[in-house]
């Protein structure tokens, strides 16, 4: 939980800073990209796999 606030916290700065550097924005884009890809493979998935086990109405978020 700490390591998730950390990375948003560190979001939140970049943000913010943003129009101060604009050469950092296609790596920043990219890495947003990256992590949603990675957020999507796998926190998904699980929700999903723990949807089938499951009944298909069942939207709890603990497995």
């Amino acid at each position: 939980m700490i390591g998730c606030y950390n990375i948003f916290l560190v979001l939140f700065h970049i943000f913010t800073l943003w129009p101060y550097f604009p050469a950092l924005e296609m790596g920043i884009s990219s890495v947003i990209i990256i992590l949603f890809i990675f957020m999507k493979k796998f926190y998904l998935k699980k929700e999903i796999d723990s949807w089938l086990e499951k009944s298909p109405y069942n939207h709890s978020i603990m497995p």
